[in-house]
């Protein structure tokens, strides 16, 4: 049974496998089409691809920020990786600074 985009991101923030429309977790990745959105890395750090792609991959990653926000998460912003890429977010370049979310009071 397909989850629904939000559940999908709950999911991946927990490790668990979902599957949505466009949207599928997976392996510690988090996937938009074809294209990983997020991954966990072998030491637990997250990493995040806020590379451009097109207007749901833009609402997929939203979905994501606001869930990392939610649940206080501290992640690494990845920029210009490549549509269709599969993987290793920590070898592309990086903001030089890890970002965390915080709650709004």
């Amino acid at each position: 049974m397909k989850e629904t985009n939000e559940n999908v991101v709950i999911a991946f923030c927990k490790h668990h496998y979902a599957e949505g429309g466009n949207l599928q977790s997976m392996n510690n990745r988090l996937y938009s089409y074809r294209t990983c959105l997020a991954e966990f890395d072998e030491n637990g750090n997250l990493w995040v691809n806020v590379t451009r792609y097109s207007n749901t991959t833009s609402k997929h990653l939203g979905k994501l920020l606001r869930q990392l926000q939610r649940r206080e998460m501290t992640y690494t912003m990845v920029t210009d990786f490549p549509c269709g890429g599969c993987g290793n977010l920590k070898e592309y370049p990086t903001t030089k600074q890890a970002f965390k979310s915080y709650k709004t009071l």
